[in-house]
């Protein structure tokens, strides 16, 4: 299970990581939730220390992994 941990980003809400399994899961801010496949933790560890995560999220993560969005259940 991703645990998920808030952002102080307006477009993305939470971000959760799974090092043993790289990935990479995204809430955003608008609700719907993606999980990026094999997401090395460096490019984790950038997004979280991104000075804009929002704008490390659109140049380095979208479109760069595999991603399916995330049904939820709540």
């Amino acid at each position: 299970m991703i645990v998920l941990k808030p952002t102080e980003s307006s477009m993305i809400s939470h971000v959760g990581y799974d090092e043993g399994k790289e990935l990479l899961r995204i809430r955003f801010s608008r609700g719907a939730e993606y999980e990026y496949r094999e997401v090395p933790k460096a490019a984790h560890d950038a997004l979280m220390k991104a000075k804009s995560i929002g704008k490390y999220f659109h140049q380095n993560v979208k479109g760069s992994y595999d991603a399916s969005r995330v049904q939820q259940t709540e």
